[in-house]
């Protein structure tokens, strides 16, 4: 008797779930998809993550500057012009 009271109500659950789910329209199957994912969602995001370690220090700085470099760079490079306009004009 137990065993087909047992029976019954797993047929009945059966039952009532193949009745929901055939009766949904394809918009309350969506959305009830929807609702499932957002909460899963909630849910994954809700997991702690693993700690990270804090960031490294960041690299020295270089050795040689170039400040220095750039503005000898530029009077050799204002020399080296004014000596080729020279030249240009005598031999012409």
């Amino acid at each position: 008797m137990v065993f087909c009271a047992i029976k019954f109500k797993k047929f009945y659950a059966l039952a009532f779930f193949h009745t929901f789910v055939t009766q949904m329209t394809i918009q309350y199957k969506r959305i009830l998809a929807s609702i499932l994912f957002v909460l899963i969602s909630f849910i994954c995001s809700a997991q702690g993550g693993p700690i990270l370690p804090p960031p490294g220090t960041p690299p020295p700085p270089p050795g040689l500057p170039i400040d220095g470099g750039v503005f000898l760079g530029m009077v050799f490079a204002l020399f080296y012009g004014v000596k080729k306009l020279v030249l240009k004009r005598e031999i012409s």
